[in-house]
């Protein structure tokens, strides 16, 4: 055991000397991988340094990231939002504003196609106006009609407006039928042509509507303005409806003593 001990240091002695010389007679190679080595460190240690700050830009660039969608999200409702009040405005402009030429047919000296249309129109944004609930659409923003900034100042222009469709209807009807008194007066062509024709128009003097069909009937979805519409407007409205269906009367009355006399007089002359 002791010549098997001697024999191994003896053997690692001899390989240490030749680690040693192969060490020695390797130096330079050593040598260059070492400084291989160490400029490798000195690689990856600027690459670290590289991810780092690849890694801190692409968390602002997440944070951005995540602000313009916030940013997206935020112009997406609010766009929503400018488009319902859009839709919203719209729908009111539409079911109150009247336009100029709607006025000039009103206010014109004729009675035709063109009046008739304009006094359907500004009955109806009328009844829009009048209101005593908020429409079921919300056009008018939780408000009634009337109440709000554009209602309250077009209100009472368009009440005179109408005022003025009123006297135009009734000298309208009043002369025309007056005129049926002049001799050679071909009677049947004024029923026929102007009377009947605009019988529509009478109608607009009895009920405040002007959406008559050709059977006559009742209407059944006349508009309310009582209830909650300030009392003032209700009163002005309640009194010139009260005018307005004794203009319809005077006019009837007149045509019934008119044609009573033509008749009789037809009736006289022929016995």
């Amino acid at each position: 055991l002791k010549k098997y001990s001697l024999e191994l240091e003896k053997e690692l002695k001899i390989a240490e000397l030749e680690c040693v010389n192969q060490y020695v007679n390797n130096s330079d190679q050593v040598s260059e991988l070492h400084a291989k080595i160490q400029e490798c460190d000195t690689v990856l240690a600027r690459m670290q340094n590289m991810l780092l700050g690849f890694q801190g830009d692409l968390s602002g660039i997440s944070g951005e990231i995540k602000h313009l969608q916030n940013e997206s999200l935020s112009m997406s409702l609010r766009l929503k939002n400018k488009k319902e009040i859009e839709k919203k405005l719209s729908l009111f402009i539409n079911n109150s504003i009247i336009t100029p030429d709607v006025i000039d047919n009103i206010l014109s000296s004729t009675i035709d196609e063109n009046f008739y249309n304009s006094l359907l129109l500004l009955n109806n944004k009328l009844k829009y106006l009048l209101l005593d609930k908020i429409p079921i659409d919300n056009s008018s923003f939780n408000m009634l009609p009337q109440d709000t900034a554009s209602g309250t100042q077009m209100l009472p222009d368009m009440l005179n407006l109408k005022l003025k469709c009123i006297n135009k209807i009734q000298l309208f009807f009043i002369n025309n039928i007056k005129s049926l008194k002049i001799n050679k007066t071909n009677i049947q062509v004024i029923q026929q042509n102007i009377l009947i024709k605009y019988r529509k128009l009478y109608h607009f003097l009895i009920d405040d509507d002007v959406d008559d069909d050709d059977d006559e009937q009742e209407h059944q979805n006349k508009e309310q303005v009582q209830g909650n519409v300030d009392s003032d407007v209700t009163a002005t409205v309640s009194q010139r409806q009260t005018q307005t269906q004794a203009i319809a009367i005077e006019i009837c009355t007149l045509y019934e003593e008119i044609m009573g006399r033509i008749i009789y007089n037809v009736f006289k002359n022929y016995y």
